[in-house]
């Protein structure tokens, strides 16, 4: 991170020699408070209440300044409260938390309301129309199965109910995380992780 040519030298950090940071010249005062008040806390061992914004910015630093145990500690605090699945593809995709990605992919397509432009705009094309694909092929696939559940078919044969189709588990190690999922979105995990546009990057 450091890469001013004084650095080790006895005239480093003097006026006429500062110590130039143009690596990390982005990073704000309140990302350094929180990242140290995250830091402090594992060596007392008592875990401070944090926004999620606040978690956010420690986790950013965490990632970025390479500090692996402190990133893990964050990602175990800040799991439940991240539950807007957009804020967490988000968060995923700058922190690379790629055990989030599929899980919050399952919520937006389980969901009753359509994808929003703005969405889009933050998914990518790519992974936008991969999760508009799968929620369509799932629409369609529920209005047939409601059209023929309990009924006899054209051939007289009785045909599966809804209730009786299995749950497709998803057995990928990005899908065993703690972040709760209803019936419903874990259905979409199988198809997510075969779909190309949703891998992780």
């Amino acid at each position: 991170m450091l890469e001013s040519p004084h650095i080790g030298e006895s005239n480093e950090g003097t006026v006429e020699n500062p110590i130039v940071l143009d690596t990390i010249s982005k990073v704000t005062l309140a990302q350094v408070m929180n990242f140290h008040k995250a830091l402090s806390c594992r060596r007392y061992e008592n875990v401070p209440t944090l926004s999620l914004q606040q978690w956010s910015d420690a986790l950013h630093l965490a990632s970025s300044w390479g500090f692996a145990s402190l990133r893990i500690f964050i990602i175990q605090n800040i799991d439940a409260l991240a539950q807007d699945p957009l804020s967490r593809i988000q968060m995923a995709d700058e922190c690379g938390i790629k055990e989030w990605l599929h899980p919050a992919y399952a919520k937006l397509c389980a969901r009753k309301a359509p994808l929003t432009a703005e969405e889009g705009r933050i998914l990518g094309f790519e992974r936008y129309t991969a999760l508009w694909r799968i929620r369509e092929e799932d629409l369609k696939a529920t209005a047939d199965r409601s059209l023929w559940d309990g009924q006899k078919s054209p051939r007289g044969e009785k045909t599966i109910s809804s209730a009786d189709i299995p749950l497709i588990k998803c057995r990928s190690k990005c899908c065993q995380i703690a972040f709760e999922l209803n019936t419903k979105e874990k259905g979409f995990l199988a198809r997510i992780a075969k779909a190309k546009e949703l891998e992780a990057r």
